[in-house]
Order: C-alpha cells, then sequence, then structure tokens
C-alpha cells in the first residue's frame, strides 16, 4: 500500500509539473522545505525499539504538524494556486497515514518502518520542492 500511495503522489506531482501556472514563490518553496524537515523528524522522534508510545507528546507535534499544513495551504489558496493546493493537500495526506499508522499499531515506529517512510516521503517531499524550483523566474534549481 506504500508504494502505490507514493507512485500515485509522484504521478500527480509530475503532471503539476508540467503545467505551471504561476512562477516561483520564495515563501512556498521554504513552506515545503520546512514541512519536509518536520514530517522527517516526526518519524525519527517516534522511532525506537520496544519503547510505549506516547501519546501525548505525539498528539502535540501532530497538532503543530496541521498548523503548519494548514498554513502552506492558506499561503497557496492565498496565491490562486490550485497546484499548490492540491500539492500540498497530498503530502498532507502521506503525513496523515504515517500518523495514523503510528496511532494504529500504538507503539513507536521500529527502525524498519522508520527508514522505508523517511525513504520514501522524502522522494515525495523532494518532488513536490522540484516541482517549485521548476517554475518560471525560480532562485533555486531542481534536484538541489
Amino acid at each position: 500500500m506504500p508504494l502505490l500511495r507514493l507512485i500515485i503522489t509522484c504521478l500527480f506531482f509530475l503532471a503539476s509539473g508540467c503545467t505551471l501556472v504561476d512562477n516561483y514563490n520564495a515563501k512556498s518553496h521554504e513552506q515545503l522545505t520546512n514541512l519536509m524537515i518536520e514530517h522527517s523528524q516526526f518519524i525519527t522522534n517516534f522511532t525506537t525499539i520496544n519503547e510505549q508510545l506516547d501519546l501525548e507528546e505525539v498528539k502535540k507535534e501532530d497538532r503543530t504538524m496541521r498548523e503548519n499544513f494548514d498554513k502552506a495551504i492558506a499561503y497557496a489558496q492565498s496565491l490562486g494556486d490550485s497546484w499548490r493546493v492540491n500539492n500540498l493537500w497530498l503530502l498532507k495526506g502521506i503525513y496523515n497515514d504515517d500518523y495514523f499508522q503510528l496511532i494504529d499499531q500504538n507503539r513507536n515506529f521500529n527502525y524498519q518502518q522508520s527508514e522505508l517512510y523517511r525513504e520514501q516521503n522524502t522522494l515525495a517531499w523532494k518532488i513536490a520542492i522540484n516541482g517549485e524550483c521548476s517554475r518560471p523566474a525560480s532562485l533555486c534549481s531542481p534536484g538541489n
């Protein structure tokens, strides 16, 4: 299932890169980069062997992640850019999958899960960031 999710996400990001509707936006790029780091840190923070899940800490970090996603989505909406908005909703869906996996299993991620999720998530985030860098007037280069 995670592989299918990744493939669908990648296809959407690739399609969105083919139809650039707006110029590069530094704030959007910064938000994507920060959300990527926070998502990876969320997984890291809840990765241990045989340690009890701290549900209150999970909820606290989740609240912060959701607030940051909501801010990024609201900003993309204020730009009138449906591609940015759709990409953020897809990325939020990937985060939701990780969050609900953690909650459903009621224990921290093990190291194998953590590595797999981080690897898949990093690919999706980099595709989104490269999409932003591919826009006209970009200050960054795709792939960097």
